[in-house]
């Protein structure tokens, strides 16, 4: 995989992390009702980290050559 694209996906997954940040904020904000304020954020939380991991270690792969 080219450097310039992995580079370009491993930033869309830590944008995306950002965005699940800010979704799980503005919910537990907003007070959805039928859902946990708790669990929207541990959830949240938690696939964030997991997107923020896999954008970071995809932009940091080396080449194999």
């Amino acid at each position: 995989m080219d450097k310039d694209l992995r580079k370009e996906i491993g930033k869309f997954f830590v944008d995306v992390a950002k965005l699940l940040i800010g979704g799980a904020v503005l919910s537990s904000v907003l007070k959805i009702q039928g859902i946990s304020s708790t669990v929207v954020m541990i959830v949240g939380t938690a696939v964030a980290i997991i997107f923020a991991i896999l954008g970071f270690s995809i932009m940091s792969m080396k080449d194999k050559k």
